[in-house]
């Protein structure tokens, strides 16, 4: 009931009776249950079966649904050996700005085209709600919680070089391996790993770059040998804040709504142009795409604007779609993380080692119609207040550590997340919240 500058003001005044500096107090909702003890506090990891229960809440957790599978990395797709896989991102695109998931026609013409022969996945969720911690995680396959320098208000902390990135089963097995990213903030995260090369359009401000990456990624598509497989990561961030797009993308109104259209129709035009690339090399028919969005956009649904607010379903259900030749298009209802897009792939390359992830392989879903093995979807913002989310089919579980607040959404009868039906399913709420203190 405070909003965002309530909850800010609130967190700063807590911090006063916070004895053990370790981000929680007792008073306003603070919950630390040992305030002399900075090992225990809402949002501390719960070591399972010690008799401690860190996190302050429902007891000491128990060792059950701890662990964490490896990508399965056999080969369920025979169609081509060493295929060429291009991953395309949009920074900030929401997934009811594109025509496959409902925006008006004319909209994402190239995106919709993509969608009509990918298998489309309507529920997909992303580990963060903005760009730095999402990419952390999407690439390290860890939840930024879990990576040091990213709980918090860090913008630019590297990703340890010990943590392997989801290139590096590309480069282990012959690939080409190349990003062409629109720079700024993702140069400095230490993502150029297992890289043959990592291009930047800009070092400066933020301008209209959409044009720029798609340039640089077809010259990349045209110099690659013809027996080379290419593995190709290509980051579009225009519809990111300011809403500025060129003047021939100005289709949709003058409003910041019309504007962010704008910015990802510009977006679109430049994936049209990197996958007309790809037809013309020759190299489509053996070409495994991806097209996703880091987050989501907000704009007035909980009262806040812009992204990395909170973890609403505006902010982290994104747009994510995968072609791959041979596999008839389907849309699929489960639901998936960006997260499992690398030993998504990686199954699909036949990659010959695992490496840690808390994704799943979402191959034998798309190839064979098996299903993983998944009730829900973890979510974080760590940037101003600290919020967490756990998705299931059915509901959406917020929890909003300054505050120590809890809310249950019904995800079917609302899912604009407007009515917190928590006191009407506590049964839901405590299944949630314990597997909430898991991840």
């Amino acid at each position: 009931s405070f909003g965002k500058n309530g909850a800010q003001a609130a967190g700063l005044w807590s911090s006063v009776f916070d004895f053990d500096h370790d981000g929680s107090s007792t008073i306003l909702g603070g919950g630390d249950c040992e305030p002399w003890n900075p090992a225990v506090h809402p949002g501390a990891p719960d070591i399972p079966d010690n008799r401690i229960d860190e996190d302050c809440q429902d007891g000491d957790l128990k060792a059950a649904h701890m662990a964490v599978k490896p990508a399965t990395l056999t080969n369920p797709w025979k169609a081509v050996r060493k295929p060429d896989v291009i991953v395309i991102s949009i920074d900030g695109c929401r997934r009811d700005a594109i025509g496959a998931y409902g925006a008006k026609p004319g909209r994402t013409p190239n995106i919709d085209r993509l969608a009509a022969e990918s298998v489309v996945f309507d529920d997909a969720i992303a580990p963060a709600s903005w760009t730095t911690p999402a990419f952390a995680s999407i690439l390290s396959g860890r939840f930024a919680g879990k990576i040091p320098g990213y709980y918090g208000l860090s913008r630019m902390k590297q990703v340890p070089a010990s943590m392997p990135l989801l290139f590096k089963p590309f480069k282990s097995s012959g690939y080409r391996t190349v990003a062409v990213t629109a720079g700024l903030q993702l140069d400095k995260l230490g993502l150029n790993r297992d890289l043959d090369d990592w291009i930047s359009v800009s070092k400066g401000p933020r301008a209209r770059l959409a044009g720029k990456v798609a340039d640089r990624a077809i010259a990349e598509i045209e110099k690659v040998k013809k027996d080379k497989p290419l593995f190709m990561w290509v980051h579009f961030i225009d519809p990111h804040y300011p809403y500025d797009p060129p003047m021939e993308h100005q289709l949709f109104g003058k409003d910041a709504r019309g504007r962010y259209a704008g910015e990802v129709h510009y977006s679109d035009a430049g994936l049209g142009k990197v996958l007309e690339a790809l037809e013309k090399s020759g190299r489509s028919d053996r070409a495994i795409v991806v097209m996703f969005a880091d987050h989501g956009e907000a704009f007035l649904e909980h009262g806040r604007e812009f992204h990395g607010e909170s973890v609403y379903a505006e902010e982290v259900r994104v747009p994510m779609m995968i072609r791959v030749p041979s596999v008839p298009p389907a849309r699929l209802p489960n639901l998936v993380s960006s997260l499992d897009i690398g030993p998504t792939l990686w199954d699909l390359i036949g990659a010959r080692k695992s490496q840690p992830t808390r994704g799943v392989s979402l191959a034998p879903l798309i190839v064979e119609g098996k299903a993983p093995d998944r009730r829900y979807v973890f979510s974080e913002q760590t940037r101003k207040v600290k919020e967490f989310g756990l998705t299931s089919p059915d509901y959406r579980l917020r929890y909003d550590r300054t505050l120590n607040r809890y809310e249950l959404f019904d995800r079917k009868a609302d899912p604009a997340e407007q009515e917190d039906v928590s006191a009407r399913n506590p049964v839901v709420l405590r299944e949630m919240r314990m597997e909430l203190a898991r991840n």
